[in-house]
């Protein structure tokens, strides 16, 4: 089962491994689901799975791209560039879907984002400080380098992918670990059996 982050074997993995195994979290919260469930916000929030998906693909691909260009600054006029290389046109914050963008098509852009962890990942030093500029939610006390990116990325995908199994339970009732357990191709008359031999039904 996809569940749990695999073992490690250097920091380096290590952080690769867990900001990958968080993003396959968060994208296992839409296995199923149609273009217009995945747009529901059914919660007070405004956010939707669709929506996070796509903020999160920003989020890895802004950062990371910025971090391998230190100790270079990225200046904020580049973001659009940096984003449409996964193909996103506009910043997204975790509300938004453009109108009529299928799910097929934001899962593509989020797995864009996620196959390039590898690759710019290990052009990223993680002791090099990343000059910014930063956005004005962000104290101007941190330093930053590449390490701290890290670490931020993969805690903020967590917290989103605690967003979304949140929206997906009160969507359709399904949670985490149901969810990873048909995404690994299991049926639901089988995810019957093991959740009661688990003792969770």
């Amino acid at each position: 089962m996809p569940f749990f982050t695999p073992g490690v074997g250097s920091e380096s993995d290590a952080l690769t491994t867990f900001l990958r195994q968080q993003c396959a979290q968060l994208r296992t919260t839409a296995h199923g689901l149609t273009t217009e469930q995945a747009a529901l916000t059914p919660t007070p929030s405004a956010l939707s799975i669709s929506g996070l998906l796509l903020h999160a693909a920003q989020t890895v691909h802004g950062w990371l791209t910025s971090a391998a260009r230190a100790p270079e600054p990225t200046p904020f006029e580049m973001y659009p560039e940096i984003s449409g290389q996964i193909g996103l046109t506009d910043m997204h914050s975790g509300s938004e879907v453009p109108e009529g963008m299928a799910l097929t098509e934001i899962l593509a852009i989020f797995d864009r984002a996620v196959s390039s962890i590898d690759e710019v990942g290990a052009r990223i030093d993680l002791d090099a400080p990343h000059p910014g500029p930063h956005g004005p939610w962000i104290p101007g006390d941190i330093v930053i380098t590449g390490r701290w990116v890290w670490h931020h990325l993969i805690s903020e995908v967590a917290r989103h992918a605690g967003h979304a199994d949140i929206i997906r339970e009160a969507i359709d009732g399904k949670t985490g670990y149901e969810l990873n357990f048909l995404a690994d191709g299991g049926t639901e008359e089988e995810w019957a059996e093991q959740a009661e031999a688990w003792g969770l039904e």
